[in-house]
């Protein structure tokens, strides 16, 4: 098969979610470059941003607002080798601007969430998001797929949906918007839009007392990309569990339109190369 050119293709997001899933140590400083790589893009959501790590049956949660919060975006998000990983970064559509109305919060004491989109049934609260009531309201059923297909229909929810279980180590996700999949070895990551993978120079390193500004040129390596969409998935201690189709209320003709012409891209061994495929066949 010849090989192609990776496609990349941006969406503008109301928020900006990166989650991780890794079972190998040895990938902490590459994904740390990942995240480097797009501390820019992340910064554009004005409205404060969470980091959650959960790692040996424990979670902590760190909250970012205001201007000083900016200033070093890429410190504050620093990976440090846990199970989970996930960042939200939030551009306010509802509730309040500050810490109240970020994500990553916990309800019932073990469910931490995030959410890239809307959901309008909520659009109205005064202090919560409308992320978190819709949250609030799956969970107040039987977590499955008939309930988050009821609930997504019920809450006008559109968007891409991440949900961890502390007290079973499972993390759901679902979508009825694109979330884009990358591969390193034994780790996956998930990502609300189609990630930067050249580090960017110019930070600051010490190196033997001197301040240097660094200069990165290699591209970031992954094994493995692909994306998914109108799909709800969990895994279980960190590994793939189950997948189930979701019932899409609300793709519009453009999106129809941009799912006959999607790629996933894979990794051929044979030519050591990434090579593209179409997504959809008609």
């Amino acid at each position: 098969m010849e090989s192609k050119q990776r496609q990349t293709i941006h969406f503008n997001a109301m928020c900006k979610i990166i989650t991780i899933i890794n079972k190998n140590k040895h990938n902490t400083s590459t994904l740390n470059k990942l995240l480097r790589a797009n501390a820019e893009d992340l910064s554009r959501e004005k409205d404060g941003y969470a980091v959650y790590e959960f790692d040996k049956g424990k979670g902590e949660r760190r909250v970012f607002v205001g201007t000083e919060a900016y200033n070093n975006i890429s410190k504050n998000i620093e990976y440090n080798g846990g199970e989970i990983y996930m960042v939200h970064f939030r551009t306010k559509t509802s509730g309040e601007s500050g810490e109240e109305g970020l994500h990553l919060d916990k309800i019932q004491d073990r469910y931490v969430y995030a959410h890239n989109g809307t959901a309008s049934k909520f659009s109205g609260k005064k202090t919560k998001s409308d992320s978190h009531h819709f949250f609030e309201e799956l969970l107040s059923k039987e977590l499955n797929i008939k309930n988050i297909n009821s609930t997504i229909n019920e809450s006008n929810f559109w968007g891409r949906a991440f949900l961890f279980d502390e007290k079973e180590n499972r993390l759901h996700i679902f979508c009825n918007s694109f979330v884009q999949i990358y591969a390193l070895k034994d780790c996956l990551v998930f990502s609300s839009y189609a990630l930067e993978m050249k580090p960017k120079d110019g930070e600051i390193k010490i190196i033997l007392g001197l301040p240097l500004t660094t200069k990165e040129s290699k591209e970031i390596q992954i094994i493995g990309e692909s994306e998914m969409v109108d799909e709800y998935i969990t895994f279980l201690n960190g590994s793939f569990e189950t997948d189930h189709f979701l019932d899409n209320y609300y793709q519009s003709e453009w999106e129809k339109e941009l799912e006959k012409n999607r790629r996933k891209t894979f990794w051929n061994p044979e030519t050591n190369t990434l090579e593209e495929v179409p997504l959809f066949h008609n």
